[in-house]
């Protein structure tokens, strides 16, 4: 991973948990992971090793879950802090416009 990578998912994840209203604090650790840290919950995020077939890891003391993808990280991440939050799944298709 770069560093500006890093630093820009760093930034991501302070804004989400403004976003979401969550009290809590991102730490940039020496071995490129991340700790997310709430009064209820300590979460990893760290990138999967190159043979995976996805690339992050958001883990805590009691399960792992893995992300192919930076929005699947914050998808993992806001239904650990939130576990009633329900994600929603939009579908963009095209549509035909009627002729007034």
């Amino acid at each position: 991973m770069t560093s500006a990578l890093l630093d820009a998912l760093h930034d991501l994840l302070i804004s989400s948990l403004d976003a979401w209203r969550v009290d809590g604090r991102v730490q940039s650790e020496a071995d490129d992971t991340f700790t997310v840290i709430t009064p209820d919950v300590v979460l990893r995020i760290e990138t999967a090793p190159p043979d995976m077939p996805f690339r992050w890891i958001v883990s805590s003391n009691d399960r792992q879950q893995v992300a192919a993808s930076v929005a699947g990280v914050l998808r993992v991440i806001r239904r650990r802090l939130d576990p009633d939050f329900a994600s929603v799944r939009i579908k963009i298709a095209p549509i035909s416009v009627a002729a007034s």
